[in-house]
């Protein structure tokens, strides 16, 4: 006989509570498996031979899994889905495997966070960030449903609020389009009391916006105000195009922040870990390689910068 003695609740996150522990009334061996219930295809599967009881964390293989690509909208709530996986759990015992038992149905989100049971905003950058006028920024709420962010304006002569509301699951994402705000100087994003507060600040054509997936599940962004250098790179070792015999070319870009508080380097040398990465360029992601594997976040008495390079396509724009 078995069943199920711990398993996550319908929706939640790939983080410490990814877990399933099945339970046998006697020595066994158990095949258990995730499956993907929007393909049917499995996600995991595990063999453990005599044991009565089985235990196997999931997380890790749905934040694998979760690959897409963000893109540019409006002010609002966007659809989160894309960052998680429905799944269902099934486990059974290899000498009767009719006696099968199934897990309910539960939707999965490539995040490391615990689900608070109020809304709150999860984000690894300071609550106090400076926003371009032609920049955009997302923002991973996650507690109990309805949510509603209060999007407070500031301009030189008055001051206005903005109310969105979403009834989700418990994750939800909002994103925030700063073109969307001329002449405003601050924008104050508030959900249940804690904030995010933006100073608006003229477009920086030189610099370059960069985006990565951190361990919560949110785009992260920030602009690197200094483009170093950037080198047009072969490998000699690739094989030619049929069409005009020459090789594939790529462009390694060096790129060097501003100088920065702790906090802030240490929140933005994630992004040399990150599983996805991606330049912004005229509102449009496109996957880059972080080929930096150290970076330096603080020198004693003094404020430091973090310099980055990055692998990017050949059909960027020459910077």
């Amino acid at each position: 006989m078995l069943s199920f003695t711990t398993s996550p609740r319908q929706t939640t996150t790939s983080g410490k509570d990814a877990t399933f522990v099945v339970h046998s009334t006697q020595n066994a061996t158990l095949l258990s498996r995730i499956t993907d219930t929007s393909t049917q295809q499995p996600l995991i599967t595990k063999c453990f031979m005599s044991v009565t009881d089985c235990r196997f964390d999931i997380g890790y293989a749905v934040n694998r899994a979760v690959v897409f690509r963000p893109s540019t909208k409006f002010t609002g709530f966007i659809d989160a889905r894309e960052r998680s996986l429905p799944l269902r759990a099934e486990c059974y015992d290899v000498a009767h495997p009719e006696e099968i038992v199934r897990s309910s149905p539960f939707r999965m989100y490539s995040s490391d966070i615990t689900l608070p049971s109020a809304p709150q905003i999860f984000t690894m950058l300071p609550r106090e960030r400076i926003l371009r006028q032609d920049e955009c920024e997302e923002i991973l709420l996650a507690g109990g449903s309805p949510i509603t962010v209060e999007l407070g304006i500031k301009t030189r002569q008055e001051t206005a609020e903005q109310k969105f509301s979403t009834k989700g699951d418990g994750v939800a994402l909002f994103f925030l389009n700063a073109a969307e705000y001329r002449n405003v100087e601050q924008l104050t994003l508030t959900v249940n009391g804690s904030r995010i507060v933006y100073t608006l600040a003229p477009p920086l054509p030189e610099g370059r916006r960069m985006a990565w997936r951190s361990h919560t599940g949110v785009v992260e962004h920030y602009t690197f105000p200094i483009v170093h250098s950037s080198t047009r790179m072969t490998d000699k070792e690739w094989p030619r195009h049929s069409d005009d015999g020459t090789r594939p070319t790529c462009h390694l870009t060096r790129l060097v922040s501003a100088y920065e508080s702790r906090p802030m380097l240490e929140a933005l040398s994630e992004i040399i870990a990150a599983p996805q990465v991606w330049t912004v360029i005229d509102k449009q992601y496109i996957p880059v390689k972080v080929i930096t594997d150290h970076t330096l976040t603080h020198r004693y008495g003094v404020l430091s910068h973090l310099e980055i390079e990055i692998i990017e396509p050949d059909s960027l724009p020459t910077l």
